[in-house]
């Protein structure tokens, strides 16, 4: 019987082992035999529904504002969300990720925002940033329209965040790309004027800059890039700190086979002759 009863007692004492084992894991049983769930087993259920809750909302709100860039009117758009600049984070995201032609839309619309509400948008730089180098080609164009604008309506922050990527971008060797960096170009001068040195030795040197059209070094590219910067010297050229380089360069174009690039050449200086003369 004293053999029998320590047998038991070892059991017994096995099992409180085992308990503790148990408890420790934090599996508690209830004295019903049931699993009690402890508190912190609570506290990431309540976390995942949470979670859960939310993505439901973003996915709602992303639907929504798909259905409302299905319309097809921009201006429209943002009024209807200018009071809820969250949908920007969506905006850029569809721009970045969604496959179909919904992002040619959302860029519409973020350029609202980048009229309106340039610091919503700022917000945003560095996916901005990132779009410039996008795969699809009418982004990146319209990506550089949208970083002129902040440049332009916003303030100094925001131009020495774009700068160095701007600047980049008039070594494109798309001309769409490199015409939407001339024109946004005062927005950055206005804050930067010693960057026009180096859009000055591009002009200079336009006739090695190398463009592609349809996968072929294409010449006539060249030509309207003279063009797009003899545009952009009708307004800049009496801010200019560099004249003499910039008239040595008009006269050249004046001088180019391209009958157009001369008529722009010299419609350049009949204005700049002009506006000496009211002077």
């Amino acid at each position: 019987m004293k053999g029998d009863e320590r047998m038991l007692a070892a059991g017994k004492e096995s099992e409180k082992e085992t308990v503790k084992v148990v408890k420790g894991d934090h599996e508690k049983l209830s004295e019903d035999g049931s699993e009690r769930i402890s508190e912190d087993d609570k506290g990431r259920m309540s976390e995942n529904k949470k979670g859960s809750i939310l993505e439901d909302g973003v996915e709602r709100r992303v639907e929504d504002l798909k259905r409302e860039l299905a319309k097809k009117d921009a201006v429209a758009t943002y009024r209807c969300l200018q009071n809820d600049p969250i949908v920007l984070k969506d905006l850029c995201d569809i721009m970045e990720y969604d496959p179909s032609a919904l992002k040619y839309q959302a860029q519409k619309v973020v350029m609202e925002f980048a009229k309106h509400q340039p610091l919503e948008v700022f917000a945003y730089h560095d996916q901005c940033k990132r779009l410039l180098h996008h795969e699809n080609a009418f982004l990146r164009y319209g990506m550089i329209s949208i970083i002129a604008m902040l440049m332009q309506v916003g303030n100094q922050e925001m131009a020495a965040c774009f700068r160095e990527c701007y600047m980049e971008t008039l070594m494109t060797q798309e001309i769409a790309a490199f015409g939407n960096t001339i024109k946004g170009m005062p927005a950055l001068l206005q804050w930067f004027p010693e960057e026009e040195k180096k859009l000055l030795i591009c002009a200079q040197n336009i006739e090695n800059h190398v463009f592609y059209h349809h996968g072929q070094i294409s010449i006539p590219c060249q030509m309207v890039a003279r063009r797009q910067i003899l545009g952009f010297l009708k307004d800049w050229f009496c801010k200019s700190a560099y004249p003499k380089e910039w008239k040595d360069f008009i006269n050249e174009c004046a001088m180019c086979q391209e009958d157009k690039v001369q008529k722009a050449a010299k419609q350049v200086m009949r204005m700049l002759n002009k506006k000496v003369i009211k002077e």
